[in-house]
This record gives C-alpha cells, structure tokens and sequence, in this order.
C-alpha cells in the first residue's frame, strides 16, 4: 500500500483509507482491459469465420446440391 500514499490534498492518515479503493480501481481496470480483449478476440474470429464460409473459403465444408437433372426440352434437342 505504500505506493499509493500522497495522492490527494488529504492528510495522511485520512489518505490511507482510501489505498485499498485505489488499489481495487486499478486491479479491476486491469481486469476489465483483459476481458475486453478476449471479447474482441473472440468476436473476430467469429466474424472471420462466418465471412469464410458466407464468402467461399470453405466450399469443401458445405457441399452444394447436386446439379439438377436435365428438363425434357433440354433433352429433346440434345436428341435431335
């Protein structure tokens, strides 16, 4: 807690009360910036996927239907 001393107009021993707040402001600034990141992280990979298989990347993943079956004019001039 030492390092938290004289950070305000106050007198000292009125400051030392208030160390263990600075203390916990900035170990849940610490912790709030780390799970910040990991959303963000995980939103991009999210997204990163969701353009892979929207955009082509993965064909091979999502098989596309058959081609459809030649119509009946198709093969009456295909016979001729």
């Amino acid at each position: 807690m030492s390092e938290y001393k004289d950070f305000s107009s106050m007198p000292p021993e009125e400051e030392r009360q208030f160390a263990i707040y600075e203390e916990r402001s900035q170990v849940a600034a610490a912790q709030a910036k780390k799970q910040g990141i990991a959303g963000a992280a995980a939103v991009g990979v999210l997204m990163l996927l969701f353009s892979a298989f929207t955009w082509g990347w993965g064909d091979d993943a999502i098989p596309d239907d058959e081609s459809p079956a030649p119509s009946e004019a198709q093969d009456e001039l295909g016979a001729e």
